[in-house]
């Protein structure tokens, strides 16, 4: 519970000064590379959570590190949860501070998942009705599942939506059961 509080104190603070810089996007983006290094270089959170590293050399390798990659807000955040010993709440407040953007924002994410790749058109006519439908701008991102037969699965925020073929028939079978 308390770790839920810190998680969202942090994000928000984060959220906080990068909109009084206007750089809320660059900070989303430039968290995101740090996640996506976070996940994948075990070296990296071995470093990170290194007791035999002191903490000043910890700071002044990540600031060389990380000098024109990441910008001070970035680096400064990730100094201060090493001096607090928080780096295993990195992944939690990264998510956090990213649903904060999508939540300030208009903007919301929505995943297709389809057995193959949607044309132009549909696209475009699947973006106008959806942000007619949520009423904000919808960032769409496309996936691809062989095992799809037809039809598609939609992921809005947490909701999910399933118009897969697969689907229809397996509630079809169950009406005939239930009668």
């Amino acid at each position: 519970m308390q770790s839920d509080r810190i998680v969202a104190n942090y994000s928000q603070a984060i959220y906080n000064l990068a909109e009084k810089g206007e750089s809320v996007r660059e900070t989303l983006d430039n968290l995101n590379k740090l996640l996506f290094i976070y996940s994948s270089s075990s070296d990296f959170r071995l470093f990170l959570n290194s007791r035999r590293i002191d903490l000043n050399s910890k700071k002044k390798i990540i600031s060389t590190i990380f000098n024109g990659v990441l910008s001070t807000l970035e680096i400064d955040f990730l100094n201060e949860i090493i001096d607090n010993d928080k780096i295993d709440l990195l992944k939690s407040i990264i998510a956090n501070f990213s649903n904060i953007c999508d939540n300030c924002s208009n903007t919301i994410k929505v995943t297709i998942t389809s057995a193959t790749k949607l044309e132009i058109d549909q696209k475009n006519e699947l973006l106008d009705l959806l942000e007619k439908k949520v009423d904000k701008k919808v960032e769409l991102t496309e996936q691809l599942d062989p095992k799809i037969l037809g039809g598609a699965k939609f992921r809005i925020g947490n909701q999910i939506i399933d118009g897969t073929i697969a689907s229809r028939l397996s509630k079809l079978k169950k009406s005939f059961y239930e009668k």
